[in-house]
């Protein structure tokens, strides 16, 4: 299984926020665009995957809002039922919320 490690340790700023998501996922360049864009690449993956959201706690404190949000918007795309996200072979992400220095959560690989 694919592994999206998104670090977010640090995190700070929005740019920061997209800075670390855009390696991994095609996001809007506008920030009125990008949590729509993060949700559709995040609901339309063309594989199974984890992603691994490294620093979370960290980012939740420095970020409430972003975190609140991120949580809410993963929240809602594994709460779907199975027919309306597995569309040609897309599949929402199993996720990881870790810290610095954690080891991977190996279940599922």
């Amino acid at each position: 299984m694919r592994v999206i490690e998104v670090d977010l340790t640090g995190v700070a700023s929005r740019d920061q926020f997209r800075a670390a998501f855009a390696p991994h996922l095609p996001l809007a360049a506008d920030h009125a665009e990008l949590w729509p864009s993060l949700s559709s690449a995040l609901m339309f993956l063309p594989e199974p995957c984890r992603l691994r959201l490294v620093g979370w706690s960290g980012f939740a404190a420095r970020m409430p809002r972003y975190a609140k949000r991120l949580r809410g918007l993963l929240a809602f795309i594994l709460q779907l039922p199975e027919h309306s996200v597995h569309l040609d072979g897309c599949h929402p992400p199993e996720v990881e919320y870790a810290e610095p220095g954690a080891a991977p959560d190996r279940r599922g690989t």
